[in-house]
């Protein structure tokens, strides 16, 4: 049978599928961009880089990439693999610290990640005896600058003093019973009040399939781009420290609040689609 899993909320920056866990420096990064492709539970090509480039990209031949820019606040995602295989991921995640012009105090700024794609997977074989599992997470997180939140612990619990705002959203399939086609457009947005101090900001998006012994091929194409966007009052500005983000297109590219309704009334139709299932992740092992 069929098992889908919509929109859960996760603990931790990537959860059990960690893109920002991995052990490379623990220093405060005042910006960074990440592009990552994971094949295997070992083999893995990090493009981790600090108050350096602000673009980046990392790929396995053409069927594991994975991209970020900056300048456009933008990550791309894909994935292409033929089972049977262990677990496979790609994933692109950056971060800034943003401080805001001296006008900004007690005003509002929503914030948002915007992310699309499409899946395309052959049918599960029930006569295996072997789990199946593909997915999509997407993260954003505001802290307040002090907070020692750095790419390998944004979403902690522990950091919740200094959470402006903060979400994830994975959105997991198991075991199509047919062959599946799924376009995915979803969003994470929401706003805080400005207060004294700069902020740091976390925003990523990491595609992983699972298909063990399952001789089947999976495709998730999220080249379209996740967007991170940001909206403050019209005479309201803002700088980062990368010196580059967001200025190579629109800055106020966040719903405005009296439209946020009506999009969460079109992620419900998506969302009443699929069944609700356990916070933790079915048990699936990593061949």
């Amino acid at each position: 049978m069929r098992n889908l899993v919509k929109t859960i909320a996760v603990s931790g920056a990537m959860a059990a599928f960690g893109i920002g866990l991995l052990p490379i420096d623990s220093a405060r990064a005042d910006y960074y961009v990440r592009p990552l492709v994971q094949i295997g539970p070992g083999e893995i090509i990090d493009g981790y880089e600090a108050n350096g480039a602000t673009s980046a990209s990392q790929n396995f031949t053409s069927d594991l990439q994975a991209s970020v820019d900056l300048p456009s606040g933008t990550v791309k995602t894909y994935l292409n693999v033929q089972g049977p295989a262990p677990f496979t991921q790609t994933g692109a995640t950056f971060g800034d610290r943003l401080t805001f012009s001296s006008n900004a105090l007690g005003t509002t700024a929503n914030v948002s990640f915007a992310f699309d794609g499409h899946i395309n997977a052959d049918a599960w074989d029930p006569e295996l005896n072997s789990t199946m599992q593909f997915g999509v997470l997407a993260t954003l997180y505001v802290y307040e600058a002090g907070s020692g939140a750095t790419y390998q612990n944004y979403g902690a619990t522990s950091l919740d003093a200094y959470k402006a705002f903060g979400q994830s959203k994975f959105i997991s399939f198991t075991n199509p019973a047919t062959d599946f086609s799924q376009a995915i457009n979803d969003a994470i947005f929401g706003s805080f009040t400005i207060g004294e101090g700069a902020y740091d900001i976390f925003t990523g998006l990491t595609v992983f399939a699972v298909t063990n012994s399952n001789p089947v091929n999976i495709e998730m194409n999220f080249l379209n781009t996740g967007t991170f966007g940001i909206q403050t009052a019209p005479d309201v500005t803002f700088s980062s420290d990368s010196g580059v983000l967001l200025t190579a297109g629109p800055v106020n590219a966040v719903p405005e609040p009296a439209s946020w309704a009506m999009m969460i009334g079109g992620f419900g139709l998506i969302g009443g689609m699929l069944r609700r299932h356990r916070r933790a992740h079915p048990n699936v092992s990593y061949a």
